[in-house]
């Protein structure tokens, strides 16, 4: 019988064998349509479109740029003209002399006129010994370096520098890129550029330099401090030696012209004479006005700071500033010397606005002014505000959302224990437990009160409010807290710009207006390349809820810590504000017509003494005074729809009955309170003159704390209202 055969099992690839070929060829086909992208993307950047135009980089170099303002017949004159903090001064290549390019063609690339932007030998040398993270620049990429001020040692910066230049090189010729590089290299002491250089070590025009000054020149480019011919004369001449040593291996001079270059003394000067130019003192309104179409030149156009800078300073610009000539110039009679103060080292900043977010004129500090881009108090000094903030993250915010009204009252006492003590305390002391409504509580700066409130309104809701709604640009995380938003003790704080544009919405029916310095800029061919026209307004709170913190803040005018300040002859509403240990001094207010924040400090923040009132109130009424002279009397914009006016009792909060003592309040509409069903007649209840605990109502509106029998004494006020502390640990 014939033996059945067996079937031999065929033999496969093991599991882990499949996983790991499966893995390997994921792995390449990654690899694969990643290189494919990367060179697609390379191939249309630099065969697409110019990415960096020498042309218009030099056409905008030559011209000057203007500062203009409207006078007051709307005409605009010329406030001022821009010139840059750099010493560069275009030269064409026919311009400069013999040997200037071929110094550096020699020294810094040898194969410039044969590559295409990279010399790829030298590159791929740099990634060997590198890492690809420095050398192997040739003078096109180099130049790219120059243009763009993108220097990190990054491989993703490398790689776009070498599009870059193999982009420019395409439309462009050699003379024009060295050209270009001989006009944008630094020099040391401020020297763009082979002419300034020349003028500034030589004395003479870069024409007129021979081959030992132009290496001399060219030996400064690699390190500047370094090589710099009259810091290091003896760096810089190891390095031009160097330099004329690679020139003669390279055929660019012959040995004659290399002995002689070698035997020449060269004879350094630093002729840094400043021009007429040098001597411009600028505003701090004009400082505000460049630093805002720098940002928004970087913004819109995706520019560098230093491409913004030299659009600025050589773009032959015509910027249209916000300035009012004649604001600007009342603030200057008060902020230019320290004869309104008491101290002469204290400092002052003050910004002004109207209800459109037109900065109409700023103070960055008291004193005269003696140079350019100078510390702007006003715009980049963040100081705690102290009770100024308030209205904005306390009383606005809870009013807006219906945490609470005109007339809801709070016991005037410590609302938390902190670390084992009762916080917070008023100027004078903790409270005495009282019941007081929010408009007096306001009008007093009680930080009691605003604590019970934001304790109503909730943390996160009145940080936000500071930060989306009334765009606050310096808070911290850790200011959504309760010290910082009920006292304004915050980590780094608001500068008077921020104050004065967050309280405009309490002036203008509630929009918050992004505040501007220009109103427009136009290129050196006259297109309008910024317009004011593009920044954010939006609701801040609703219209109801500012015309009812317009009102509660016209109590702080009237009966309140602010009634020294109010200004002439004008409607004023106003917050004081103080910070811990009266380092700082605040009043934030305004008029119909504008709206003004004012800080009042040392730069090293210490103790203020020795004042009257408030310096910073103080400030503000001498200014205010003086911007409203001659201005007719007239009124805040009223709500359309939304808010109703009604008496209420002074003792209760609630709305009045027949019987009650009453005043006169501002509620929404849609969040009325009920009205009063019984209160107390006798000593420690209800004043019945300022809506406040004070027993038997006799108090006038004038007192600046409680009064009467069983009310609590003065809150720690004297006979002038002072405000409360805005600081406090918590």
């Amino acid at each position: 019988m014939a033996k059945a055969k067996t079937k031999k099992k065929k033999k496969g690839l093991s599991k882990p064998a499949l996983i790991i070929i499966g893995t390997l060829l994921t792995i390449a086909i990654t690899i694969i349509a990643v290189a494919l992208y990367v060179f697609i993307y390379s191939y249309s950047y630099i065969h697409g479109d110019l990415k960096i135009d020498l042309k218009e980089y030099r056409y905008s170099q030559n011209q000057t740029s203007f500062v203009y303002a409207y006078d007051s017949n709307g005409d605009p004159i010329e406030v001022t003209r821009l010139f840059g903090t750099i010493n560069r001064v275009w030269v064409d290549i026919e311009d400069t002399n013999p040997y200037i390019a071929k110094c550096y063609v020699g020294l810094e690339d040898k194969r410039f006129y044969e590559h295409d932007g990279v010399d790829w030998t030298r590159t791929i040398a740099a990634v060997v010994k590198y890492g690809g993270k420095q050398g192997g620049s040739t003078l096109t990429q180099q130049l790219i370096k120059n243009l763009t001020e993108e220097d990190e040692v990054t491989y993703v910066r490398k790689y776009k520098e070498i599009l870059n230049a193999l982009n420019l090189e395409r439309f462009y010729s050699k003379e024009d890129i060295i050209e270009a590089y001989l006009n944008t290299v630094y020099l040391s002491h401020g020297c763009y550029g082979v002419k300034t250089a020349a003028e500034t070590y030589f004395g003479k025009e870069i024409s007129e330099c021979n081959l030992a000054e132009s290496a001399a020149l060219a030996a400064i480019t690699q390190f500047p401090s370094k090589y710099d011919p009259i810091l290091n004369p003896d760096n810089n001449k190891e390095r031009r030696e160097y330099c004329l040593k690679l020139m003669l291996d390279q055929d660019l001079i012959t040995k004659k012209e290399y002995d002689e270059a070698l035997k020449y003394k060269i004879k350094f000067q630093l002729n840094q004479q400043a021009n007429e130019d040098d001597n411009v003192v600028y505003s701090y309104y004009t400082d505000a006005v460049i630093n805002q179409v720098e940002q928004d030149l970087m913004e819109k156009y995706g520019y560098t700071a230093k491409t913004a800078s030299n659009k600025i300073n050589y773009g032959g610009l015509r910027i249209y500033s916000a300035v009012d000539l004649d604001i600007q110039s009342a603030m200057d009679s008060i902020y230019d010397s320290h004869e309104y103060v008491a101290d002469s080292e204290v400092q002052s900043a003050m910004t002004i606005m109207d209800y459109d977010g037109r900065v109409v004129g700023i103070e960055g500090g008291l004193g005269e002014k003696t140079g350019r881009r100078e510390l702007n108090r006003a715009t980049d000094s963040p100081r705690q505000p102290g009770s100024t903030i308030k209205p904005i993250s306390v009383y606005g915010p809870a009013i807006d959302t219906g945490a609470t009204y005109w007339s809801k009252t709070y016991a005037n006492s410590a609302s938390l224990t902190i670390n084992g003590q009762a916080w917070p305390k008023n100027q004078g002391g903790y409270g005495g437990g009282n019941y007081v409504t929010v408009q007096y509580g306001l009008a007093q700066s009680y930080n009691t009160i605003s604590a019970r409130v934001l304790s109503d309104l909730g943390l996160s809701t009145s940080y936000q409010y500071l930060k989306d709604k009334f765009m606050l640009k310096h808070l911290d995380p850790g200011d959504e807290s309760y010290s910082p938003l009920a006292t304004g003790s915050m980590t780094h704080g608001a500068t008077t710009l921020e104050m004065a544009a967050a309280f405009q919405a309490y002036g203008n029916g509630g929009v918050y207006h992004q505040p501007y310095f220009y109103y427009k800029v136009e290129d050196a061919s006259g297109n309008v390349i910024l317009d004011k026209a593009d920044y954010d307004n939006h609701p801040a709170v609703e219209e109801s809820t500012a015309e009812i913190m317009n009102r509660l803040l016209q109590t702080v005018m009237s009966m309140g810590t602010g009634t020294p300040y109010n200004v002439e002859g004008q409607t004023t509403f106003g917050k004081t504000g103080t910070t811990d240990n009266d380092n700082d001094r605040w009043f934030v207010g305004g008029t119909p017509y504008y709206v003004a924040a004012v800080w009042y400090g040392y730069d090293i923040p210490r103790e203020i003494y020795n004042v009257w009132n408030n310096p910073a109130g103080n400030l503000f009424k001498y200014v205010m005074d003086k911007v409203h002279s001659g201005l007719d009397s007239k009124e805040f914009p009223t709500a359309e729809s939304g808010l109703t006016e009604a008496y209420y009792c002074t003792n209760s909060g609630m709305l009045a009955s027949n019987g009650c003592p009453t005043m006169l309040g501002y509620y929404r509409s849609d969040d009325m309170p009920s009205y009063c069903s019984g209160h107390y007649s006798g000593g420690g209840g209800y004043n019945s003159s300022s809506g406040n605990a004070g027993g038997n109502g006799s108090s006038s509106a004038s007192d600046s704390g409680d009064s009467g029998g069983g009310g609590q004494q003065g809150e720690g006020q004297d006979s002038t209202p002072q405000e409360d502390s805005g600081g406090g640990e918590e």
